[in-house]
């Protein structure tokens, strides 16, 4: 919790966003030191870095990387590029994997001992003739009608037998319910990287990053008898209900008390485990779970996202494929992470965005994506990605990647100042909320389509106004009942919304009559709901608080441009902070306007008091300038499997940057705004031969000082087209599948929306 500061407001101070650096290359000193002043040159503080090694994924998304993954040489890489980030001023995180998902050290685990692969249960549909004798080693086997028989089994008729067995997953994935298994990953991984880095080990490190840990459903454990002891369910006779063979109420219990069991071993065997040795080495323990966007897949991954991240100091989403885009029905997963925070009383929370998004990803949209989740309590942007391979398609396999070559890049440094300005206002205090909101996880582990109710209850508190947490059972047994409140770290709710849900546990059933008792509400239905706050359904509203400050952020979530006039109580003198210009003005208006995607944070107290540096608002339109001098200035291709961006035009066509030139006369001495239509991407301005202003979001408009203003006047601007079109305007025919990758499909789907053509106008207006 920190107390608001304008100086480290306006300089954003902080970590910034955490940029994964990928190394799917040859690494020496050289690309080290360069592609690290590189990222500072555009204002990036922190990063890990990803290793992609050769074994990752041969054949199907080719990477090169040496020194070999766990090296020693590799080892001193990574300690070279600890010394120069310390040099360059940025901060250092950790990564603990070679690829994704964590936990195998890239292969190397199961290599050496394959007994500690992955497995599970697994099924199979034999075809007996009647006489026919099946005699293998079976956990259970089960006739048609899935009535158990005893193995040794003679058929008496022409049947089919439905066996289960344990089955041992062929890959480099390793049992993360095996204690001895993830003790020699952290060995080989954790304990190698604090070896090498000795007293720079906890410097400028900050946090360990762990990568989608995968239990493999329907998941398997050694500890079966006592699994059977604690449950008092036989477990050999329930096997089908794993696979959803028998659905009948007592093996929906059957597999609510499996998938908890087995979820909460690897809590222990992974998740604390790894939080132990970061906390007893002065490291943070940072990550996200797989399939964490929607609670269906919890089941298949590891059981529970939510109690999963509450083992970790900095708790994560993973937002890829476009799972938060403009225009789509958004869900509000990443609210997983920052219950999480909330409940153990952390600070921080993390999402991994941008993965998949596709090289068409604009400012407006990376802006949009970030507020979504801001305003939902996520506090730490971790960027996908910058890549160390420029050649080889290596700089494509997963995009967007951001590099020099790129026109992405010529956005990148005043996006990561947008970033840390808001990243630093929402470590402001601690978020106000009261609210909980029950995922009724048990209800799928059962099989109940109980996500439909979860969801439609959660869109309808975000619809009118209700900031909330989520909650599950462990909340529930393990929070303290203090009165009318439910209390677990920095969590004090007083309010329980409770979608429909039938196999909520006796445990949590009781201490929620206790809650009622003490006067605490609970709601069942969402048609209860009283709207709050801003009475606009397309806003969302976060409030935080630290003493008698308070900070309001309001997103507009729709696509449309929308005004609004905020419901607030708050009597103090009052500032609107602009995290794109880092101004801080006084606020009096009863309206708040937000272009799509956009966030207006308001300032409250009664003892603040800032200089006024207010943008001056619009007074007179003095032209619109529609006829330029034109020419192409860059071009950015996609050849030979690199990226290349050529001064001019190209006669392969390309992505361009292009300028634009007009004159306009100004007959008196005010300040001028100048607002951009038909911009694409973004829009470099310059008057009279003086940088203004990098433009990368909407509405696109900067301020020119009457001290750069003549009576006749020249503006040139460079207009950039979206990343999309040096992809395709791309020949893909020589380039073999393990070059292109895994995605290079998906994302291409995604870039071919994005061929708009800029029609640059300019209004110039005069101000008071």
């Amino acid at each position: 919790m920190c107390e608001f500061d304008l100086k480290k407001f306006k300089c954003g101070y902080g970590l910034g966003p955490v940029y994964s650096w990928v190394w799917n290359s040859e690494i020496d000193r050289s690309l080290i030191s360069s592609q690290l002043e590189e990222m500072a040159s555009v204002n990036i503080k922190a990063f890990y870095i990803i290793p992609e090694p050769k074994e990752f994924r041969p054949g199907a998304m080719n990477t090169y990387l040496e020194p070999d993954y766990l090296s020693n040489d590799f080892f001193e890489m990574i300690k070279f590029a600890k010394s120069e980030s310390k040099r360059l001023g940025m901060t250092m995180w950790l990564y603990d994997e070679g690829g994704w998902p964590s936990g195998r050290a890239c292969g190397q685990i199961v290599k050496k001992n394959p007994s500690y692969k992955a497995r599970k249960i697994g099924e199979r549909i034999v075809e007996l003739n009647n006489g026919d004798c099946f005699n293998e080693p079976v956990l259970a086997a089960f006739n048609s009608d899935f009535v158990q028989v005893a193995v040794p089994y003679t058929a008496k008729k022409n049947e089919k037998l439905y066996v289960y067995f344990v089955d041992v997953i062929d890959s480099q994935l390793i049992d993360i319910l095996n204690k001895d298994a993830i003790d020699e990953f952290v060995n080989g991984t954790y304990e190698r990287y604090k070896d090498f880095l000795g007293d720079e080990f906890t410097g400028n490190n900050i946090a360990f990053f762990t990568d989608e840990a995968i239990l493999t459903w329907p998941f398997y454990t050694d500890e079966i008898s006592r699994f059977e002891e604690e449950s008092g369910f036989d477990f050999a006779c329930n096997i089908p209900a794993l696979f959803e063979r028998k659905t009948d109420l007592n093996s929906k219990r059957f597999r609510i008390e499996y998938i908890d069991f087995c979820s909460k071993e690897a809590e222990k065997t992974y998740l604390a485990e790894i939080h132990n040795w970061c906390m007893q080495n002065k490291i943070m323990f940072t990550g996200h779970m797989d399939g964490d966007h929607v609670i269906s897949d919890y089941q298949r991954q590891i059981g529970n996202a939510l109690r999963h991240l509450r083992n970790m100091d900095i708790p994560g989403v993973d937002v890829i494929l476009r799972q938060i885009y403009p225009g789509k029905e958004n869900t509000f997963f990443p609210r997983i992470a920052s219950s999480a925070a909330n409940q153990t009383g952390k600070k921080y929370s993390l999402s991994e965005s941008f993965a998949v998004y596709g090289d068409g990803l604009t400012f407006d949209e990376m802006r949009y994506i970030c507020n979504y989740q801001f305003v939902r309590g996520i506090n730490i942007i971790n960027i996908m990605n910058i890549p160390s391979g420029r050649d080889r398609f290596l700089s494509s396999q997963m995009r967007p990647n951001f590099a020099p070559d790129k026109l992405n890049w010529y956005g990148l440094k005043e996006f990561n100042e947008y970033l840390s300005r808001m990243m630093y206002l929402c470590t402001v205090g601690d978020v106000c909320v009261d609210t909980a909101l029950y995922m009724p996880i048990r209800d799928m582990w059962a099989g109940n389509n109980a996500e439909l109710y979860y969801l439609r209850f959660g869109r309808t508190l975000e619809s009118n106004g209700i900031y909330f947490d989520i909650i599950d059972d462990d909340f529930l047994e393990n929070c303290e009942l203090a009165g009318d409140k439910l209390i677990m770290g920095k969590a004090e709710y007083t309010s329980v919304c409770i979608p429909e849900a039938i196999y909520m546990s006796d445990v949590s059933v009781k201490k929620l009559d206790r809650f009622k008792q003490n006067g605490g509400k609970v709601l069942y239905s969402a048609c209860d709901i009283k709207p709050s706050g801003v009475n606009n359904s397309e806003i969302r509203v976060m409030k935080r608080s630290y003493g008698n400050i308070m900070l309001y952020f309001m997103f507009n979530e729709s696509c449309d441009f929308q005004t609004i006039k905020p419901n607030i109580s708050e009597k103090s003198n009052c500032y609107i902070l602009s995290c794109e210009t880092g101004r801080i003005a006084p606020y009096s208006k009863e309206s708040v306007a937000l272009y799509p995607g956009e966030c207006t944070v308001l300032i409250f107290g009664e003892n603040l008091s800032f200089p006024n540096n207010e943008l001056k608002f619009k007074k007179e339109l003095i032209t619109t300038l529609d006829r330029f001098e034109k020419k192409t200035y860059k071009t950015s291709i996609f050849s030979d499997g690199e990226y290349k961006l050529l001064d001019g035009e190209s006669e392969t066509g390309g992505g361009k940057i292009t300028k634009y030139k007009a004159e306009f006369e100004c007959e008196n001495s005010a300040d001028l705004i100048l607002k951009l239509k038909g911009i694409s991407y973004f829009a470099l301005v310059k008057v009279n031969g003086n940088t203004i202003k990098n433009l990368i979001f909407s509405p696109y408009e900067c301020k020119i000082d009457s001290e750069y203003l003549m009576k006749h006047n020249v503006v040139e601007v460079l207009v950039s087209d979206n990343p999309a079109k040096t992809l395709t305007e791309a020949d893909y025919s020589k380039y073999s599948s393990d070059m292109t990758g895994w995605y290079h499909g998906i994302t291409l789907d995604f870039e071919k929306e994005k061929n708009e053509d800029c029609k640059l106008e300019i209004d110039v207006y005069s101000t008071n």
